[in-house]
């Protein structure tokens, strides 16, 4: 028995060494997202439900937008990579950047202000520098850094926030989960994991195609 444990140790080893490993993508919606925003009379203003995020509010010195997405179907060690993907309705600047950040204490979106808004890690984890006038676009960062800390438990995961650098007017417009003008554009979040069905089906297949091909070169 131990012989054919090791033989079939053995088969999968060279298995996987002689197949390449699968991945798929799974694209989440955001669970909450909103802004807050200082100046004006803009500090204790709760806009949870606006059908945008990061837009420009009259008056305003200031935004942030927040958004968070559920990671815990995923296990430990798997996320390859993770995508933010955010539709921009518009933009009347180019040549501006906006960063990534982690947020580090809870916050809900039908009740958070600037006032109350949540702790942010000072760490930019990803930053994208928009150098076109381009409306109507999808724009991605990528957060694969940020999603690996939630999902292997190094970090809560309390959301990311999005700044404008520099963070003034105008405000981009990206469409939150709360856009009702359409049907699309809401944002995602890509996340890239091993097949599932690597470990069994595809290795299975791949174990008897490598045993037939030494079948055959021996």
């Amino acid at each position: 028995m131990r012989s054919i444990i090791l033989g079939l140790a053995v088969l999968f080893a060279q298995a996987f060494w002689f197949c390449p490993s699968t991945t798929f993508a799974v694209t989440l919606g955001a669970l909450q997202d909103a802004d807050v925003a200082t100046g004006d009379t803009w500090d204790d203003v709760t806009v949870g439900t606006s059908p945008w995020i990061v837009e420009n509010y009259s008056l305003a010195t200031s935004v942030i937008g927040h958004i968070q997405f559920d990671v815990s179907s995923f296990s430990p060690g798997t996320v390859q990579s993770a995508v933010l993907r955010l539709f921009q309705d518009f933009n009347s600047t180019n040549g501006v950047s906006y960063d990534i950040y982690r947020v580090d204490s809870p916050w809900d979106e039908a009740t958070v202000t600037y006032n109350t808004r949540p702790a942010l890690d000072s760490t930019i984890y990803s930053t994208l520098a928009i150098a076109d006038s381009a409306n109507q676009v999808w724009r991605e960062w990528d957060v694969t850094s940020l999603v690996q800390e939630w999902v292997d438990g190094t970090s809560t995961n309390y959301g990311l926030a999005i700044l404008r650098d520099p963070d003034e007017q105008p405000w981009p417009y990206f469409r939150s989960k709360d856009y009702n003008l359409g049907e699309e554009g809401f944002p995602e979040l890509v996340v890239t994991i091993p097949e599932p069905a690597s470990l069994s089906l595809v290795g299975l297949a791949c174990g008897m195609l490598w045993m037939r091909r030494s079948t055959k070169s021996g």
